[in-house]
């Protein structure tokens, strides 16, 4: 059962011809709403008047910049070689070169398959560690990735992938022990 007041009938006779649209503002509300409406404006009210100075700095901001005829954008190759120049590189070639080398390692004749294998990706911890966020990032991304024509990923995919797993999940957490190595 629904609340009395809940289906309450409007009568049209309440409400001026200026809520015909609107049927639902109280007639109080309507009258001030056509005060509002014819009532002239003073010299008080004008936005001139009432509109906080500007300074100088300000009013230079918001001025348009005229753009010099003779400026030429740069074109879509360019602007695409301009943007591959400014992208985020992977890790130094020295430091790549290191990670290939210690995944393409054969283990030590005197070492187990598990040790020797452990060892391998403790070193390559060790490796990673030296990268910062961003170039983990973008080798995280090569080994994602798994191109056939990418010497890492080819020598990272020697790896079982539990080991793989757990090396990527190392890359992904560079920006954690940035955190914890700045406290």
């Amino acid at each position: 059962m629904r609340h009395p007041q809940a289906l309450k009938v409007i009568n049209p006779e309440d409400f001026t011809h200026s809520q015909a649209a609107s049927p639902a503002v109280p007639t109080g509300m309507a009258r001030r709403r056509s005060q509002l409406v014819t009532a002239e404006l003073t010299e008080d009210d004008a936005f001139e008047e009432s509109r906080p100075e500007v300074d100088a700095v300000s009013a230079a901001i918001c001025e348009p910049v005229p753009i010099r005829r003779d400026a030429r954008l740069p074109s879509s190759s360019e602007a695409l070689e301009l943007a591959r120049a400014r992208l985020p590189q992977g890790p130094d070639p020295e430091l790549e070169a290191a990670i290939i080398e210690t995944l393409r390692r054969p283990i030590s004749p005197g070492q187990g398959h598990q040790l020797g294998n452990a060892a391998r990706e403790r070193e390559l911890c060790e490796l990673f560690a030296k990268l910062d966020v961003v170039q983990a990032h973008h080798l995280g991304r090569r080994l994602d990735q798994d191109r056939s024509d990418d010497v890492l990923a080819q020598a990272f995919r020697r790896l079982v992938i539990e080991r793989r797993q757990r090396l990527r999940a190392f890359l992904a957490d560079a920006r954690r022990r940035q955190v914890m190595a700045g406290r």
